[in-house]
């Protein structure tokens, strides 16, 4: 179906369509906010004109869309769904990331949000909105409605009363406080922490600021109006009278005829706010954080301004962390100041003073304050204290749950080891993998949770092997510990630069929605669970992965026993002192640490990597041992043998030249005779050219037509060939 053929199906639907620039979320036409005529043919005139590869979008005017992302939006859409009720059945469209967006018909103007309703939840709503819709494509993924969920299949349902009065609550709460006669919100744990002296980010925003400013200031002709207001705008955003000039001077040489003297210049900076006084809406000039930056409980306030993501964040309700994941614009925060008890020009001016942290980096560093000063510069330390702290004890159970999960006594101690040093060195890299591969019901994610509740769960991140491939990796790859839940292979074929990437780098780019990419320190610790046999393909060069492999059922009273580590969904007391006992006995034995960059040799890694090895690697061994001919006599059903795409042998005077189609033809075969899945014959000759670069693959025969010069693959002889008896060989001819 063209774009254009689904615009119409959505309009005929009662929603707004329009163009998006190809391979990209922005729509196509810069005023389409204001488009009213939704005409059919002017829709598909629309559509028909955009460029190749554009993409579809609709407007969210009438609309609450509700934008489900990663593993957290789903679990706080089943959350939402027991609090407020089901959502019933509408429009749902897959994203390309495997989200969700639900549509949903609403009279009520909402507000947008990102994660304000809960984590992994955004809310596109609202005139002037839009959301990307099937069947885009963007860097190669689809957006795809859901099967039975298309505008085609249902109407878009009236948003639930509980779910409108849920996103109404939620618009009041970010309102401005009333002035002081009504009673501020406290905001807890926050404080107001003095930045560093930082003349280059002054200089920068001073110059990023006065280069807006580009009316002409002609003497003669009111130039010394336009003059006195570019004094006034430079003297707010600078510390001091000869940065206030050093701006205005640039701009003189841009904007003045005749250009003004200096000393005309800086008489003007000493006089702007007696002539304008302070009604514009720029910074007055900086001064320090008044006593009266506190909350109305008398509590010191903190707001940090973080530069690589242009968002101010305060810190969690308890002041052990930072909400780096819900940043706030300039006035979004001023607000926070003024529900704390400070008047508006207070809260203006101590952000514009940046009295607040004005971080230039964000990282993780276990154990280290929220604040970390590097090179002069405030960094934003996301890491939180974990809460749950080792201790002297038993650990029994869970050290069952180690040995049994890992398969053999060497995976016991290389698994143990690898923890040791995960608990010992939190803040560094490791270059190997573990993945804890059995049946289910072993005890692997148990394993798994108990190390993250030793970390420190806000510093642990669990992910699908999927999101690993996806272009946002803000939600993981700032985490010390990373959980992959349920590997599959196919999956994590797709991702193998990017594992490399992650796990080999001492510096990776972290990239998320609504944020520019920043780079940051690589302190990931991948940890990995799945119940297939053959979870990812190893290459014997391969440095990350080790395999500890359990392949018999966990017995009942085994189970019994980790049972009672929990009570309902929670750690049990008995629980709590075994991970405590666990984590005390890990950080007090001596870890090897050339174990956290050698996988383990074992036999389930020996296997991994027979099993890894490709179709075509696999018939080219075939071919080795039992050379063309035979491997063609022993592949080939009698009746198929006459085939002319098997007959490559048959053309006489060329013994050594064979048609790279005819063993592709053979290939093919082989691979469906052993249960493979064979690659395309596009992918075919460069494998084998790979596999067995002495065969001298693809010499060019004609325009079309290829030739393998066989070379040592040895054709073979008729009369020496291993085969069936009861299989007729056709008649050859003559070589």
């Amino acid at each position: 179906m063209s774009h254009a053929t689904a615009a119409l199906q959505l309009l005929s639907r009662g929603l707004l369509p329009h163009p998006l620039t190809p391979n990209a979320k922005r729509p196509l036409a810069t005023g389409w906010q204001r488009e009213s005529d939704w005409a059919p043919e002017a829709v598909r005139a629309r559509f028909e004109c955009a460029p190749e590869g554009h993409g579809l979008g609709i407007r969210t005017d009438g609309l609450c869309v509700i934008d489900v992302d990663g593993a957290e939006g789903w679990e706080s859409l089943a959350r939402l769904a027991g609090e407020l009720g089901s959502l019933p059945c509408t429009v749902r469209a897959t994203t390309r990331s495997g989200g969700l967006h639900v549509y949903l018909r609403t009279s009520v103007e909402l507000r947008n949000s990102v994660k304000a309703l809960a984590p992994g939840i955004d809310i596109r709503s609202g005139s002037g909105g839009q959301v990307v819709a099937p069947p885009t494509e963007i860097d190669g993924r689809v957006y795809r409605w859901e099967d039975g969920s298309s505008p085609g299949e249902v109407d878009v349902a009236e948003l639930p009363q509980r779910w409108l009065e849920a996103l109404q609550a939620l618009a009041v709460a970010r309102e401005p406080a009333q002035p002081a006669t009504s009673t501020p919100r406290a905001v807890a744990g926050l404080q107001i922490i003095r930045r560093p002296e930082d003349a280059s980010f002054e200089a920068e925003r001073r110059a990023r600021y006065m280069a807006t400013l580009t009316e002409p200031s002609i003497q003669g002709q009111g130039g010394n109006a336009v003059m006195m207001r570019a004094a006034f705008h430079a003297k707010g955003m600078s510390r001091s009278e000869d940065d206030a000039v050093a701006a205005l001077l640039e701009w003189n040489e841009r904007c003045a005829t005749p250009p003004w003297s200096e000393s005309e210049l800086r008489r003007a900076v000493r006089n702007s706010e007696a002539v304008f006084g302070t009604g514009l809406d720029r910074p007055e000039p900086p001064r320090s954080p008044t006593a009266g930056a506190r909350d109305n409980q008398g509590r010191p306030l903190c707001i940090a301004y973080v530069q690589p993501t242009s968002r101010y964040v305060g810190l969690t309700e308890d002041g052990t962390a930072w909400s780096l994941d819900s940043g706030m614009e300039q006035l979004a925060a001023r607000r926070v100041l003024i529900a704390n008890g400070f008047d508006v020009s207070e809260a203006k001016r101590t952000l514009d003073d940046h009295a607040v942290v004005h971080a230039v980096a964000i990282d993780t560093v276990p154990n280290a304050p929220r604040v970390v000063l590097r090179d002069g510069h405030a960094v934003l330390n996301a890491w939180v204290p974990p809460t749950i702290r080792p201790a002297p004890g038993d650990s029994l159970v869970l050290d069952e749950v180690i040995r049994f999960v890992s398969g053999s006594a060497e995976g016991e101690a290389w698994l143990t080891n690898w923890l040791a040093a995960a608990l010992q060195r939190p803040g560094e890299r490791f270059r190997t993998a573990p993945i804890l591969s059995g049946q289910q019901r072993t005890g692997k994610s148990v394993l798994i949770r108990a190390i993250r509740a030793l970390i420190g769960e806000a510093n642990s991140k669990t992910i699908r092997s999927e999101d690993i491939t996806s272009r946002f990796s803000a939600s993981f790859a700032t985490g010390l510990l990373v959980a992959v839940g349920e590997i599959e292979t196919a999956d994590l074929d797709a991702a193998q630069g990017r594992l490399r990437y992650l796990t080999g780098e001492d510096r990776i780019v972290v990239e998320g929605k609504f944020a520019a990419a920043r780079e940051v320190k690589n302190r990931l610790k991948l940890i990995g669970s799945t119940n297939k046999r053959d979870p990812v393909r190893v290459d014997a060069k391969d440095t990350r992965w080790t395999i500890l492999r359990q392949d018999a059922e966990a017995a009942p009273d085994y189970l019994a026993r980790v049972e009672t580590l929990f009570s309902g969904s929670d750690w049990s007391e008995p629980g709590l002192a075994e991970v405590r006992a666990l984590g005390h006995r890990l950080i007090s034995m001596r870890a090897d640490e050339s174990v956290v960059n050698v996988p383990l040799k074992n036999a389930a890694r020996s296997e991994a990597i027979t099993m890894s090895r490709t179709s075509v690697q696999r018939f080219a061994d075939a071919v080795d041992e039992l050379t063309l001919d035979g491997l063609w006599v022993n592949t080939i059903p009698v009746h198929q043998q006459s085939d002319p795409a098997y007959m490559y042998l048959d053309i006489p005077n060329r013994p050594e030249v064979v048609s790279s189609a005819a063993v592709y033809a053979l290939y093919h075969a082989y691979t469906l005779a052993s249960g493979q899945h064979p690659v395309g014959s596009h992918r075919f000759t460069p494998e084998l050219a790979e596999a067995r670069p002495s065969w001298d693959l693809l010499a060019q025969v004609g325009d079309n037509d290829r030739r393998i010069r066989v070379g040592k693959l040895k054709l073979g002889a008729w009369g020496n060939l291993p085969r069936d008896p009861s299989l007729r060989v056709p008649a050859r001819s003559a070589a």
